[in-house]
């Protein structure tokens, strides 16, 4: 069974510092306002997504046998996974990107982030390459650079289930298992969203097509500047 719930978060406060407790207490979207550097120039207000499955997990166990020895058991678990993630556009054209799992910030990123971003690129790709002409789509080859120019997006994992922290520091997630799951919530959520929320689906596409454009034009003027320096 799951449950989800797509919201859409406007009414924000910037923050300095955040603390742990304060997180879990605040809607999600607020935590991007602490990797703007100046909300006056948002190109869209955050959007928030958030919503819960049951998955269920394989976990190994060592049990000892009647003859004292050690033998590998499998065992079928149900676990929890809830996945919140945050996207906002700014003018400074600068990806910012943040994880976090279990509300601690996770610096390398990890599956939980890679699954996200994924989905959300090729979904704003294909949607804005369906929004062009025939003509458009000769001249403008939509990248995902063009979809993270300007991207601002928080990602928090909550789970019990095995999550497989990198080193010491546990700065970065890596259990692969999880990523089928997470790709398909993150799915849920966009589509849900965006097919409610036309408007703003169509102010990215709006962002998007503005920074293939200039993507376009800068190749071209630096494409002249080599020809130039190559006719001298």
């Amino acid at each position: 069974m799951s449950k989800k719930d797509v919201k859409l978060s406007q009414n924000v406060t910037k923050k300095k510092i955040v603390s742990k407790e304060k997180i879990k207490r605040k809607d999600f979207a607020e935590l991007i306002f602490h990797y703007i550097r100046d909300a006056k120039e948002m190109l869209l207000q955050p959007i928030s997504f958030s919503g819960s499955k049951t998955i269920t997990e394989e976990i190994k166990k060592n049990i000892v046998d009647e003859n004292g020895k050690v033998k590998a058991k499998k065992e079928k678990m149900k676990k929890d996974v809830t996945l919140q993630f945050a996207i906002a556009y700014d003018q400074s054209m600068e990806t910012d990107e943040r994880s976090f799992c279990n509300f601690t910030q996770t610096d390398d990123g990890g599956v939980h982030l890679e699954s996200v971003e994924d989905v959300f690129c090729r979904y704003i790709q294909q949607k804005t390459r369906d929004s062009l002409s025939d003509a458009q789509k000769d001249k403008m080859q939509i990248l995902y650079q063009d979809i993270k120019a300007g991207l601002k997006l928080v990602v928090n994992l909550s789970t019990n289930a095995q999550v497989e922290f990198m080193g010491n520091a546990k700065n970065r997630i890596q259990n692969e298992n999880l990523k089928p799951v997470l790709k398909e919530m993150t799915q849920e959520y966009i589509d849900e969203f965006f097919t409610k929320e036309p408007a703003k689906l169509q102010a990215i596409i709006k962002i998007v097509k503005a920074n293939a454009k200039a993507r376009i034009d800068l190749q071209k003027a630096m494409q002249r500047d080599i020809d130039d320096v190559l006719h001298l």
